[in-house]
């Protein structure tokens, strides 16, 4: 349900404003109205980057270590209490990550160095040696590698010596001499080959004396490394710490970015309350200071006050449907409800696999207690766990376990698809049926009878009619309704037009919407086409892995191909009734009743990431973040 709210005007002195909005945050209960902005940038920012970076840094070492799944819970005055040792252990894991990335960096050029040299390991003299002396002129480089033998004959050829090295991506590594006067006629075969000279910057070592101090240095470095990162994976155990210190940083940036009016001598702030929580409301104030002005009104006309939507444990996960689409409007009926309902069944249609639906519940079950996963990700697995026994009903009525068909069962969409057109047409028709009915629900609530009359009933009356007409012991009653409910159609649709002339058009236009109505019933033929789709692919599988069935390893196969096969269905029917039954929701529901356009409540209250639950246990009171 939407649980109405209250406008709130609050005026402090300026000496209360940031205890005040300390307490309002405890208790989680009022939403800010942006008023005014605090410009500047705040330190706490800075400092929670920082932590952020840190538990990025300490979280690549989790996983070699064991993990607490404990929820994380912590008391009031702990997760307010400002502790410097946190800062201190900050600092302590900032240092560390800064020496890693200094060793790993080291590491790095080491390596690209030692890769450099690795081709000249076998040059038997010093850099510094080669190039132009009084009697010869050496130098180093690279050729193609096809060309080795051409390129030593043409140096041969003008009495020069060659040296072959090492190779690398550049091509063969050569050394290359000639006598002083043959240096114009080696320059020339150089040239034809394609010679890359190279220049070695160590000139005092050679190649070898090089990469042999490149390999202590590298194991120095490495050593080092282990060294820094066994320290860094024992700060992993004081990640909670860290944890805390993050919401901590958010909490209370929270608090100096709260959009209050400030004045010379008091504080101003405008808000929204739920109006079951006014009382709280008015004790959090009470507990700073007794002198303030606290103002709670009705949300005036003009304005829009946010949506809180209050729902069981059963219907709530499918808030986050609803929230896909659009939050709804405050002063109309929440969707959720009849939503669960009618999203479940039309799901299981669709899967309609007993197995399939066991296979759902079990393993988002296991997800669920295992992983604990949090927010919207939490409530889109508990709907998908709900609609694991929606699918293993209809499944049992379809007969279907894992694409076997087990009799006796109500309908079977592979042998008898016109039946369960039927059936799926049948379905759409109540699914729309539904959303006139709460049209017509806040028609009355908002005192529009004749609009819930004229504009919803009379349209009940007409798909109601209309079914009816293809059963025989009632197609008489039907035939009356439909042509009830279209006269009441045709003689109101024009009722607002000032003109006769737009009355009679209004009329007309109206009962022309029923191909509107019809389409949209024809839509929910997808059912069939879902259900189909995943009773063929089933049987199909169970069908290779019975081809292959007779021997030991005949059956090996078998197992596997109808493992692989059905989790793949399974997948790919999750992904399709997902989709296919929210566009029926989106597209054919919600366009009989829904505005939406509402935005959520987000009252000022403990930002809270990582900690999973903050508990009030002072005589003050509050309520529990979570």
């Amino acid at each position: 349900m939407i649980v109405p709210v209250k406008k709130v005007k609050l005026a402090v002195l300026n000496d209360y404003e940031e205890t005040l909005l300390e307490n309002l945050q405890r208790y989680g209960v009022l939403m800010l109205i942006p008023l005014a902005e605090r410009g500047g940038e705040l330190p706490e920012g800075e400092l929670l980057a920082r932590t952020e970076k840190s538990l990025r840094l300490i979280k690549e070492y989790e996983s070699k270590v064991k993990k607490d799944d404990d929820e994380y819970v912590v008391a009031y005055e702990e997760f307010m209490r400002v502790d410097e040792s946190r800062k201190e252990l900050l600092v302590k894991i900032e240092q560390c990550g800064a020496e890693i990335e200094e060793l790993r960096a080291a590491i790095k050029a080491a390596e690209e160095k030692y890769e450099f040299y690795r081709p000249w390991r076998l040059l038997p003299v010093k850099p510094g040696r080669l190039g132009r002396n009084r009697y010869s002129v050496s130098r180093i480089g690279f050729i193609n590698p096809y060309d080795v033998k051409n390129f030593g004959a043409a140096l041969e050829a003008v009495d020069a010596g060659l040296l072959m090295l090492g190779r690398a991506h550049e091509g063969q590594a050569v050394a290359v001499v000639c006598y002083y006067e043959d240096d114009a006629e080696v320059q020339n075969v150089l040239k034809s080959f394609e010679f890359q000279e190279v220049s070695l910057p160590d000139r005092d070592m050679t190649p070898a004396e090089t990469l042999a101090g490149l390999d202590q240095d590298m194991e120095r470095f490495k050593e080092e490394l282990r060294a820094a990162e066994a320290r860094l994976r024992e700060f992993t155990e004081s990640g909670r710490e860290l944890e805390l210190l993050s919401d901590q940083l958010k909490t209370r940036i929270e608090v100096r970015q709260a959009p209050v009016m400030t004045m010379p001598r008091a504080a101003y702030l405008e808000g929204w309350v739920r109006e079951d929580r006014v009382e709280e409301l008015k004790k959090a104030v009470a507990e700073v200071t007794d002198i303030y002005d606290l103002e709670i009104t009705e949300p005036e006309a003009d304005e829009q006050p946010p949506t809180v939507l209050q729902n069981g444990k059963f219907v709530a996960p499918f808030e986050t449907i609803t929230e896909m689409y659009s939050l709804p409007n405050p002063d109309e009926t929440d969707p959720n409800p009849a939503l669960s309902f009618w999203y479940l069944i039309i799901f299981g249609m669709m899967m309609g696999d007993a197995g399939y639906g066991f296979v759902m519940s079990l393993a988002t079950f296991l997800f669920l207690k295992i992983k604990k996963p949090k927010g919207n990700s939490a409530r889109l697995l508990k709907i998908f766990f709900y609609a694991g026994f929606a699918t293993m009903l209809w499944g049992a009525a379809y007969g279907s376990y894992f694409g076997f068909t087990v009799k006796p069962n109500l309908i079977e969409p592979m042998t008898d698809p016109l039946k369960m057109l039927i059936v799926s047409l049948a379905i759409g028709g109540l699914h729309i049926i539904t959303g006139l009915l709460i049209k017509a629900y806040d028609d009355i609530r908002h005192k529009r009878y004749f609009d819930a009359l004229f504009d919803q009933f009379s349209w009940i009356m007409i798909l109601v009619g209309i079914g009816m007409l293809f059963v025989p012991a009632t197609n008489t009653i039907g035939m009356a309704l439909a042509i009830t409910g279209a006269a009441i159609i045709l003689l109101t649709g024009g009722r607002k037009s000032k003109s006769v002339l737009g009355k009679v058009v209004g009329g007309l236009g109206g009962l022309y919407n029923i191909t509107g109505y019809l389409s949209d019933i024809l839509s929910y033929s997808r059912i069939l086409a879902l259900s189909l789709s995943s009773a063929v692919i089933g049987w199909v599988m169970n069908l290779l892995a019975g081809m292959f069935a007779g021997s030991v390893f005949g059956y090996i196969l078998a197992a596997i191909i109808f493992v692989i096969g059905h989790v793949f269905n399974i997948v790919m029917g999750i992904l399709s009734a997902y989709v296919h039954d929210l566009r029926l929701h989106f597209i054919e529901f919600f366009n009989r009743f829904y505005q939406g356009g509402g935005y959520a409540f987000e009252p000022l209250s403990l930002k809270l990431q990582y900690i999973d639950k903050v508990n009030i246990r002072n005589p003050q009171g509050g309520i529990n973040h979570e």
